[in-house]
Formats: C-alpha cells, sequence, structure tokens
C-alpha cells in the first residue's frame, strides 16, 4: 500500500506543534511527511523561513525524511477577505511568486523539482502559466495532483493519474495558531493508530515522497 501524508502551513511558528510528527516518525521509521512550506508567514520578519535560525536547523534535521512543497507566499489575503493571494491579476501572481522562490531558494537550493501548494485552495485559471513561467512541476490540491511540467505518457502503461490512483492520501494540519489547536492532538491520534492498524494486519505501508515520485513522472 502506497500512502502519500501531506501536512499543511509549515513554518517557524508551527514548529511548536513538530512533536507529533516526531513521535510518529520514532514509531514507524520508514515514515516521509510531505511538507506545505510558508516561505514568508504573514510577512512577519522572524517568519522569514531563510532567516530563522531555529526553522533552517529543524529542516536539517529532518531533511531525510521531509519533502518540502511550496505553499505560496506569505499565506494571507492580500485582495481581501475572501480571496487568496494567487487569486490576483496574472502580473501580480508573477511577482508573488517570484518573491516567494527567492526565499524558498535561498533556503532550500535549487531542486530541479519542485511542487506548489496554493493557500487556501485559491488560485484562478493564469496560476498554472504563471506555475509553468516559473519553472514549477506540479501543483498540489486537497483532491488531485495536476503535473505542470510535461509528464511522460506512461509509467509501465499507466499514465501518472492512474499510478497515483491507489495512493491513500492523508491530509493533516499543524498550524499552531489555527482555533481548532485540540484538533492537531486528535487527527494524529487517529494517523497513528491506522498506521499501527496497518501494520498489525501484516500490510507493507509505502510513504510516497511527492517530489521523487514526481522526478519518474516528469519530463
Amino acid at each position: 500500500m502506497r500512502v502519500l501524508i501531506l501536512t499543511d502551513d509549515i513554518a517557524p511558528v508551527s514548529l511548536s506543534k513538530w512533536h507529533y510528527w516526531r513521535m510518529l516518525k520514532d514509531n514507524h521509521p520508514k515514515l516521509i511527511l510531505n511538507c506545505s512550506i510558508v516561505p514568508f508567514w504573514h510577512g512577519q520578519d522572524d517568519q522569514r523561513i531563510d532567516r530563522n535560525e531555529r526553522f533552517i536547523k529543524w529542516f536539517r534535521s529532518n531533511k531525510d525524511w521531509v519533502s518540502p512543497i511550496l505553499h505560496g507566499y506569505r499565506h494571507d489575503h492580500p485582495y481581501g477577505p475572501n480571496k487568496g493571494e494567487f487569486e490576483g491579476p496574472i502580473d501580480e501572481q508573477r511577482k508573488m511568486i517570484a518573491e516567494a522562490l527567492r526565499i524558498y531558494k535561498a533556503f532550500l537550493g535549487d531542486p530541479d523539482v519542485w511542487g506548489f501548494r496554493p493557500p487556501f485552495e485559491r488560485r484562478t485559471q493564469e496560476t498554472v502559466q504563471v506555475l509553468k513561467e516559473a519553472g514549477c512541476s506540479y501543483m498540489v490540491l486537497l483532491r488531485s495532483i495536476l503535473p505542470i511540467k510535461e509528464r511522460r505518457r506512461s509509467i509501465g502503461r499507466k499514465t501518472l493519474e492512474t499510478y497515483l490512483k491507489p495512493v491513500l492520501r492523508i491530509n493533516s494540519h499543524t498550524n499552531a495558531v489555527e482555533h481548532n489547536k485540540d484538533d492537531i492532538e486528535e487527527i494524529h491520534g487517529w494517523l497513528a493508530k491506522w498506521l499501527s492498524d496497518q501494520e498489525k494486519k501484516g500490510e507493507e505501508i509505502i510513504f510516497v515522497n511527492l517530489n521523487k515520485l514526481m522526478e519518474e513522472c516528469l519530463e
């Protein structure tokens, strides 16, 4: 069984809840976590991931099992309470992705394959074009993974969508400033029990690293 675990809103502010993932990793050493990382949380100086020493140390300590995904720029609402930062005009989106990438690459380097997850799942028809121009490999949505780069036509005679279909996607949220903080403990408790139950049944769990998967699937 292939299992893809994705957690959103990873930033310096959310590290106070990281111990839940650490406990899960200790109990399941093969765990791979796909982390949607916000480069500049709400524009707060101490939340820039390339300048926050604690966050840099966190990533260096966990990069063998953390697969990063770019999660917007500041994760806020520059166009009003009901519009995300990638719902503006295309030129504004280009500026936003350029700034986000500048910080992201200063923190991470210049990866050949990188994915994007729009904050609040909000974007426009132009967002894909903006991501393509920026060299993005794929976009992650709650119920789908959209290739941005050209894909190979087959993976053992299977399209990318067919290949991903058997993956169990478990989405979780570790934002430390959400009002429903207690839900984090509940989600992790459920996930820990589910993984243990599968192992007791003799299921072989293969944790999916999205970036590595896309290296195989995309040209």
